[in-house]
Parts: C-alpha cells; structure tokens; sequence
C-alpha cells in the first residue's frame, strides 16, 4: 500500500489508486477532516458511499465533534477513510479517533470500534496536484475546489 495510510500510530496510508478498491466496502465511510469553511469549498462525493462532515469551525474542535452520538453511530465498525488539505489533520484526528473508540466511554460506550483507519496521503492537496481535473471524474464526482 503506497498512497492510502493509516497514520502513525493507528494505521496505514494508500496510494490514491488504492483507495478507489477499498472504498467499495460496504462497511466504508469517508471522513472530512478540514474545518465547515474549506468542505464548503468542495469535498468528495462518491456515489454509494457515505461521508462523515463534523462541521467543525477549528480543528481544536474536532475531538468533541468525534465524540457525538452523530460521530460514533457513522463510524462504529466502518472502514473509515479520511482525508484533510495536506495530510497533518488526518494523522492527529485519527489517532484521536482510534483512541476515543477504544476508550469505550461518552458517545462511544457500547460501540464497536472502526475496523480501519486510513488517511489519503498528502491530503486533497498532493492527490489534485498529481491527477487534478481527471482524478475528479475517477471517484465519480468531486464537489467544488479543492
């Protein structure tokens, strides 16, 4: 797996190629990790597959957001994959996420933690840096900007 990568300390990172194979789990869920005013901007939008927005204004905020009924009801037991504007977001949600679902307390008491978390390598960022315009049109349709 080259692309796609759960961060640091709770998973793996994958080729953006790669993420158009795993996304076809059932069990998959995409996560905007970036704040209200940048998925406002755009976000992915894959056809049949679900997308998580905390709608967060700052990132200090996005512990609290993942740690809502809202937050545990979409994520337990899914293949999560996120994605920010460079990368660095992902690498610190996730391991927040990872580590608030197996704490088994708040809104995720009684949860079954996510099967996997992964964080698209670079971010929106390298992913349209490297394929821009046709890549869009590969997931399917991706909204707005960025």
């Amino acid at each position: 797996m080259k692309h796609l990568e759960q961060p640091s300390s709770i998973g793996a990172t994958h080729q953006d190629a790669e993420i158009y194979e795993m996304v076809n789990d059932d069990d998959a869920i995409l996560l905007d990790a970036r704040n209200i005013y940048e998925t406002r901007v755009g976000h992915f939008a894959v056809p049949n597959l679900p997308t998580f927005f905390p709608n967060t204004r700052k990132f200090s905020s996005l512990p609290m957001a993942l740690n809502t009924p809202e937050a545990a009801e979409a994520l337990a037991g899914k293949q999560v994959f996120m994605y920010c504007t460079g990368g660095v977001r992902c690498e610190r949600a996730g391991t927040y996420l990872r580590a608030l679902s197996e704490s088994n307390v708040g809104a995720w008491k009684g949860k079954d933690k996510p099967k996997g978390i992964y964080q698209l390598r670079g971010g929106i960022q390298k992913y349209l840096e490297k394929y821009g315009e046709p890549v869009q049109k590969a997931v399917n349709n991706s909204s707005g900007k960025n």
